[in-house]
């Protein structure tokens, strides 16, 4: 994905001060560096995490477009800070093996949910130090492992809700949850409302009541 606009229109996205750090950062960027920014190449994981969010904004509609306008100026303000800031030392990158092993870990955690995995018990599954595979998925994935599954673990719940009949403490045990509270305490840190109230948005009127 790649953001365009004319040189002008700076000032409008980013206000005075961000413009002219875009200015005083990006526009003094070897032309190498600067392509690949614009083609997407080697995207540091919070550009790649802030870029995931895009496709996997859960808000109403009336509400996206303000969120999705705010990831999108969090990744220009990333480009601009990214430009000024020192990089820590670079790590070996990641054989072909270890980015299809580290591939599986989401899997591996949705297929037993309720299996009380920890980071070493993962690495020694896939035959990799747990150092490497902490490295490696925040490369691939933006975030950490247990980070990433509990936001899956999420995002199953907020489908089962609108596309099934389940309780709510049913769909808490489907997505890993023993404790219905914990679950919908999560749902709501997530998603800035209650289970029930997310179904209920989402849900048709005349199929409400069965899920009532």
């Amino acid at each position: 994905m790649s953001i365009a606009a004319r040189r002008e229109a700076t000032t409008v996205f980013f206000g005075s001060l961000g413009a002219a750090a875009w200015e005083e950062s990006v526009e003094e960027m070897s032309a190498e560096l600067r392509d690949a920014h614009y083609l997407g190449r080697q995207a540091p994981p919070e550009l790649a995490a802030a870029f995931a969010d895009l496709f996997t904004c859960a808000l109403p509609a009336r509400f996206r477009v303000l969120y999705l306008e705010s990831k999108v100026m969090e990744i220009l303000a990333r480009i601009v800070a990214g430009a000024d800031s020192p990089r820590g030392p670079a790590q070996p990158p990641m054989a072909e093996y270890e980015i299809e092993r580290i591939r599986r870990v989401p899997q591996m955690l949705m297929e037993n949910l309720h299996e009380q995995h920890t980071g070493e018990s993962l690495a020694r599954a896939l035959g990799l130090s747990p150092k490497r595979l902490n490295h490696g998925f925040k490369q691939l994935y933006g975030d950490t492992v247990f980070s990433h599954h509990r936001n899956e673990c999420l995002r199953r719940a907020s489908m089962l809700l609108v596309e099934t009949d389940l309780s709510v403490a049913a769909v808490a045990l489907r997505s890993g949850y023993s404790s219905p509270s914990n679950f919908c305490y999560a749902f709501k840190k997530r998603y800035g409302q209650t289970p029930r109230q997310y179904r209920a948005a989402r849900t048709p009127a005349g199929v409400r009541g069965a899920h009532s």
